[in-house]
């Protein structure tokens, strides 16, 4: 056993306990076969928040492992996002968090403004290189960008993110591909 003042260790029974517990059939029959315990979804949860609130060395991968739990798992996007937003303000030079943030509001929030406000917000940080690997991030935040617009009906500004996009690197397939897509425009 660990010793239980070491809220960091609950970090990693927890993800088990949750984890075992939502697992597909097949992988529980598995478990079952090599004599592994038993997953309990509500107290791996309560197990990884406890690592979350008082643990010293995982806060980070906490809420990152949190995140996907909540947004895939327990359907609860806002949650995820809030978590996103928390790593974001910790960790601004990784450009993950932003992008996260920016795919939830587009997918599961259907918020295609909030959404181009990420990927600018990112397309900033990127060209001012306050984010790791700055071109390729922006490349990445100028194409999620333009698919937005286009969501938004704003083929002009589209374009000129694609262009801009493909400037910083000609070879980018989903800028290239979005710009096929606008040519049928």
């Amino acid at each position: 056993m660990f010793d239980p003042a070491l809220d960091d260790a609950y970090f990693g029974i927890g993800l088990y306990h949750y984890y075992a517990d939502v697992a597909p059939l097949g992988a529980r029959f598995l478990r079952m076969l090599m004599l592994l315990p038993g997953g309990d979804r509500a107290l791996g949860l309560k197990e990884m928040l406890q690592a979350r609130e008082r643990g010293i060395l995982l806060g980070g991968e906490a809420d990152y492992q949190l995140h996907l739990v909540y947004l895939w798992y327990e359907k609860q996007p806002a949650r995820a996002r809030e978590l996103l937003q928390g790593l974001d303000t910790r960790y601004p030079s990784n450009p993950i968090f932003l992008e996260r943030i920016a795919r939830i509001d587009h997918t599961l929030r259907q918020s295609h403004r909030e959404s181009a406000a990420g990927w600018q917000k990112l397309i900033e940080r990127a060209a001012a290189g306050r984010v790791y690997a700055s071109r390729r991030t922006e490349v990445r935040a100028r194409t999620g960008l333009a698919s937005e617009l286009i969501e938004l009906s704003e083929i002009d500004r589209a374009r000129i993110e694609i262009d801009r996009a493909l400037v910083l690197d000609p070879n980018a397939k989903d800028a290239i591909a979005l710009r096929r897509k606008l040519l049928t425009k």
